[in-house]
């Protein structure tokens, strides 16, 4: 689920200015009163609750009680968690380290493979889904023509009593695909995802885009 609620944020952001300006018309008598009590009970209320969630989504602490799928704050990838998964498969590390692209199937994920790697690794990081985002547009000029790397995409973990979601396909026009490996990602004691990672190359043609400065010419 790419939709988090943290999308609402800025929404709040701009009801701050307004609820101030309410409160502080209504700062004496009744309104006053009730105002302060409950500036009050959401301290001792919200605080707790707030601690709670950060805790949740960094460690996981409350997934024994949560039924598996209903939290998806368990995609967001910890760096650490990520990083110690990739390592407990040397070669698919190394494989890591000396590929010159690594691609994804979703363009909301190499940030947090680029995260969890050596900073100075001069991999590239892109996508090559058929959204792109603003991947279409970091391209360099050839298009990855003629380099090599891997592409990973993610495995949903099972949820009890539910079909196995299938992952999704594998672009064309990578050539043959070699299995590089398959980590499981854990945070806290679930299991959260599994990455699958296969060597492609080199690439015969640029990589198409369907916009950007690579993309073909409509004229």
């Amino acid at each position: 689920m790419q939709v988090l609620s943290s999308w609402l944020v800025p929404c709040w952001f701009l009801l701050l200015p307004l609820a101030g300006d309410w409160g502080a018309q209504h700062a004496q008598g009744p309104w006053g009163v009730g105002q302060r009590l409950s500036a009050k009970a959401t301290t001792l209320v919200l605080t707790p609750l707030l601690l709670v969630v950060a805790l949740q989504v960094r460690w996981g602490i409350a997934d024994p009680l949560l039924p598996p799928g209903i939290d998806t704050s368990a995609e967001l990838m910890a760096p650490a968690n990520l990083r110690q998964a990739l390592q407990s498969d040397p070669d698919l590390w190394q494989a890591l380290q000396d590929a010159e692209v690594i691609a994804s199937l979703r363009y909301e994920t190499p940030g947090f493979l680029a995260l969890a790697l050596d900073p100075r690794q001069r991999s590239r990081l892109t996508t090559f889904s058929t959204d792109p985002r603003g991947f279409a547009f970091w391209d360099p000029s050839d298009s990855y023509q003629g380099q090599s790397g891997l592409i990973y995409r993610i495995r949903p973990v099972p949820i009890p009593g539910a079909a196995a979601a299938p992952p999704d396909p594998w672009p064309e026009g990578l050539g043959p695909l070699v299995t590089a490996g398959t980590v499981r990602v854990q945070r806290g004691a679930r299991r959260t995802m599994e990455l699958e990672f296969m060597r492609f190359g080199p690439l015969p043609s640029p990589w198409p885009r369907p916009y950007g400065p690579t993309a073909p010419s409509l004229n």
